[in-house]
């Protein structure tokens, strides 16, 4: 068997105590290449420090600027530090990649320098345009869409009612998801949400609230009868349309000779909305030449794209 001598023993307890208090400076976060907001933390571990060590950070802006951090952390028992100091840029300092040097230095020793470039961005996410607009109403298989103004987009998700749809996130700058709304059960009003995180962990969301419906409207021709209309006298045409999102555009009231032939389309002249009942108010002037049989023909459609059954009736021209 072969003796080792004392002095290599005594060598290897020697290293070994060096190694125990070799001097060593690391910085565990940020990473290199991370995105921060205006406010990031530096946090380091130092080993084999005897006295109390100075740590400095200068950070380099893009614009040549320059902020720097001075602190002094006292070690243990056994020679270690656990710091950190935090970068707070103003909001005006310059956004982009910064080079930050952290130095640490104690009276009789000085650390391995450390070079970490981030990229600061400290401006939430902007939306340039979204659709569909605000309290539309809505149908079938909808198309939900944005451009966002934000270079560095971590990921975006679309949300309806606070919970997740199918294929409703991504990482580019163009949103686009399809939400088929026939998976709702129940028609009314549903918030649409666009939720954007930049990799700097800024947030900015865009609610919208949109109207499912799927019903078509329904409409009643009040007035004429027929009988009603006298030759060459003035009369309204009152037309009722029920549903939820008719407006008044939605009315189209044509007359037409008994055979189908066009003769004009009515002027509106009001329209009242009430308990779910568009009230449609026309007018035809003595002016128009009017056969002696004649028909009013209504047809409809909701903002949701909802056509409603057209309705007709004759009109006999009181004799």
């Amino acid at each position: 068997m072969m003796r080792i001598g004392k002095s290599v023993v005594g060598a290897v307890f020697a290293l070994a105590a060096v190694l125990a208090h070799a001097q060593t400076f690391q910085l565990t976060a940020p990473t290199d290449g991370a995105f921060v907001g205006r406010s990031t933390t530096f946090t380091y571990n130092i080993t084999g420090a005897s006295q109390q060590v100075t740590v400095t950070i200068v950070a380099t802006a893009p614009d040549g600027s320059k902020t720097t951090l001075v602190k002094k952390d006292t070690p243990n028992a056994d020679g270690k530090i656990t710091g950190s100091q935090t970068l707070s840029l103003s909001a005006s300092s310059a956004e982009g990649l910064y080079t930050c040097v952290l130095t640490a230095t104690e009276p009789s020793k000085t650390y391995p320098k450390i070079t970490r470039k981030i990229t600061v961005d400290g401006t939430k996410p902007k939306f340039k345009d979204f659709n569909p607009i605000g309290s539309v109403a809505v149908r079938g298989k909808v198309r939900i869409v944005a451009t966002l103004d934000e270079a560095n987009v971590d990921e975006w998700r679309v949300q309806v009612g606070g919970d997740d749809i199918p294929n409703n996130t991504g990482s580019s700058n163009a949103v686009s998801v399809l939400w088929d709304t026939n998976l709702v059960e129940f028609d009314g009003e549903q918030t649409v949400q666009i939720r954007v995180k930049d990799k700097s962990e800024n947030v900015a969301t865009q609610d919208i609230t949109v109207n499912i419906d799927r019903i078509k409207p329904t409409a009643a021709i009040q007035f004429p009868r027929s009988g009603d209309v006298r030759p060459n006298a003035t009369f309204q045409v009152q037309i009722d349309v029920s549903d939820r999102t008719i407006d008044p555009t939605g009315v189209d009231v044509l007359l037409t000779t008994s055979t189908g032939k066009y003769i004009m389309r009515v002027p509106r002249i009001s329209a009242n909305f009430n308990n779910g009942v568009l009230k449609w108010t026309g007018r035809v002037r003595k002016s128009v030449k009017l056969p002696s049989i004649f028909k009013i023909v209504v047809k409809s459609v909701d903002r949701a794209g909802n056509v409603g059954t057209t309705q007709t009736t004759t009109i006999t021209v009181k004799k």
